[in-house]
């Protein structure tokens, strides 16, 4: 039987009886038709902990805070605003397969528009349930760093200060991702990748300047809400080591 995990910040102290939010609620109770009594594990984003929990009449109670899932280093994902749901899919692929930070940012050539005033708080709230959901699912003790779309500057200039390598995915380049990084898979690291029509030239121009090397993932043109899943994917793999059972999680 899979763990159920709940985002809960902050934690509760041990065999503290407390109401939980209305929204945990709804889901432990309504989508999960929870009973008094229920196990479940309760995590907290901003500190990584987690502790087990039983479900009460009148809310729940909870046992000791350990230390989540140990995080590998950070993983960014510098994504270009896309159409519809697909920046939901790069999200939630993401989320599950360990990416830090998911960087939403507007690109030259992103078709969406990017909403402002209510609609952008909505979009972020919507965001943010998606990384949550996508968390809980997974079994992370956290949630990635997630923005709506920034302009490119400043999501470079995040990326520089926290990746000791960077790559710009550019279907053309000369160089393949794989040479270039596959030795280097447990050093931290950010994509920078393109909305559907791609990242203008001054886009990858101004990566650059950022230390951003242009690579390639072959011979294929793979849609920008693919690339997010094969890289994060290989880099899941790289990143696991045979002889720790622990880090197959």
């Amino acid at each position: 039987m899979r763990t159920i995990r709940l985002p809960l910040s902050p934690l509760p102290e041990e065999n503290q009886v407390v109401a939980l939010p209305p929204e945990a609620v709804r889901y432990l109770s309504t989508v999960l038709r929870l009973r008094a009594g229920a196990r479940f594990v309760a995590f907290d984003r901003r500190t990584g902990m987690e502790a087990d929990g039983e479900l009460l009449e009148g809310g729940a109670s909870f046992g000791p805070a350990r230390p989540g899932v140990i995080a590998d280093a950070p993983a960014l994902l510098l994504q270009g605003w896309a159409k519809g749901d697909k920046n939901e899919s790069v999200l939630q692929d993401a989320t599950e397969l360990g990416a830090s930070h998911v960087l939403f940012f507007a690109a030259a050539r992103s078709v969406a528009k990017v909403e402002e005033g209510k609609k952008r708080t909505a979009k972020e709230e919507r965001l943010m349930a998606v990384a949550e959901g996508a968390a809980r699912q997974s079994g992370r003790a956290d949630v990635p760093v997630v923005t709506t779309p920034v302009p490119l500057t400043e999501v470079l200039a995040e990326a520089a200060a926290v990746a000791e390598r960077r790559f710009v995915l550019v279907p053309t380049a000369e160089r393949s991702l794989g040479t270039e990084w596959v030795h280097h898979a447990h050093e931290s690291v950010a994509f920078l990748v393109g909305p559907e029509g791609g990242l203008a030239p001054e886009e990858i121009a101004l990566a650059e300047t950022f230390g951003f090397v242009p690579v390639s993932l072959g011979a294929y043109v793979l849609r920008c809400e693919t690339v997010a899943a094969a890289l994060l994917g290989a880099l899941r793999v790289l990143r696991t080591d045979p002889r720790d059972p622990a880090k197959l999680r």
